[in-house]
């Protein structure tokens, strides 16, 4: 597992890295590298190691295909969710190998 905040994601235009974001990175069983992306700061690493790697296990990462509501089929859409940490609900945005948490 690689802990730094030294690395500098490739993020999709329509996300901007905060000078806070803390990022950590581990290798899925395809052998691709997958990043999670605290954007707010404030979740530490124990923590987001533990998100990565149920992000892993339950293979949310890679090219996904969503069906939107006119029926098209739209592959490898960023997919929005949310996840509560303790007590706080945070925004969490699902890209193909990246995943960013962010205030609501």
């Amino acid at each position: 597992m690689t802990n730094t905040s030294n690395i500098s994601p490739k993020l999709p235009s329509e996300i901007s890295l905060s000078p806070e974001a803390v990022i950590v990175e581990e290798v899925n069983s395809n052998g691709k590298t997958c990043q999670l992306i605290d954007n707010t700061g404030t979740i530490g690493r124990s923590k987001m190691s533990e998100l990565l790697n149920e992000l892993i296990q339950e293979e949310q990462f890679g090219i996904k295909a969503i069906s939107s509501t006119d029926g098209i089929l739209k592959i490898d859409q960023p997919r929005l969710s949310h996840i509560q940490i303790n007590e706080t609900l945070y925004r969490l945005i699902l890209f193909r190998y990246q995943a960013v948490i962010e205030n609501f």
